[in-house]
């Protein structure tokens, strides 16, 4: 029989060298910020290159605007000089000549709008990506810090297991025993103050052809003693078998015989 004592000892454990799962955890939660902030950098990135693009393209449609009605103006300014050389009306030449001075202030006004504008909103996300890069770059460090190379020990819990499914099977031996053999006074003890009074108690053990007989040593009171006497009765009524055949028959020595 294993004794309830020996469940309770602890005879070391087997492990293995496995990644530090709170380590690998910890990175990961470090890699999400360091992901979330590189995308939130990516986007600034991307609008400024689109705002620098739209810069180039509205400088470019601007100086091709610019030239045309700067020829325009050329072209019109020498048409009323020859007018004038002429001796012909000039009133709707200067009308054409004015309208063209116009346009070409007003395409300088809004070309200086749409560049301060596209400018500002340059400033303000390049801010914001500067912001982001020193955030990546710190959060990249605080990554990096985290010690995942380093394994650490992984207990083999089997032997756990073990000894917890032991101690229920005995548990459960015990209760099965309590209420099939166990005197009345008796049956409702404890496992361990079972394994103590009777489970452990010393005796003889005779093994005859066609039955084995264990006497038990007397117990020192007579209350146990008369206990384990009615114990006795019904074990061996069952009739129970070893498990080569033999009767199994239990009794306790009387007192007078010590």
């Amino acid at each position: 029989m294993i004794h309830g004592a020996n469940l309770n000892v602890n005879y070391g454990y087997a492990y293995t060298q496995v990644s530090h799962r709170t380590r690998q955890r910890e990175w990961e939660v470090a890699q999400e910020r360091v992901a979330v902030t590189q995308s939130q950098l990516a986007d600034h990135q991307a609008a400024i290159y689109n705002l620098r693009q739209r810069l180039a393209d509205l400088n470019q449609t601007y100086a091709t605007q610019s030239r045309d009605l700067q020829r325009q103006l050329v072209q019109q300014q020498l048409e009323v000089r020859q007018r004038q050389r002429l001796g012909l009306s000039t009133s709707r030449a200067q009308q054409r000549l004015a309208k063209l001075r116009q346009q070409r202030q007003t395409l300088a006004g809004r070309f200086g709008q749409r560049q301060r504008r596209l400018h500002q909103q340059l400033r303000q996300h390049q801010t914001r990506a500067s912001l982001f890069n020193e955030r990546l770059r710190q959060r990249l460090a605080r990554r990096e810090a985290i010690d995942t190379d380093t394994l650490c020990r992984e207990r083999n819990l089997d032997k756990d297991q073990v000894m917890l499914t032991w101690q229920i099977l005995l548990a459960n031996l015990h209760d099965w025993v309590a209420h099939s053999f166990l005197a009345p006074v008796w049956r409702k003890l404890s496992l361990a103050k079972a394994t103590q009074m009777i489970y452990r108690k010393a005796g003889w053990v005779t093994w005859h052809d066609d039955r084995i007989e264990v006497i038990l040593e007397p117990y020192r009171y007579t209350d146990q003693q008369r206990a384990m006497e009615i114990t006795c009765s019904p074990f061996n009524a069952a009739n129970l078998r070893w498990h080569d055949g033999r009767l199994l028959r239990i009794s306790v020595a009387s007192p007078a015989k010590f």
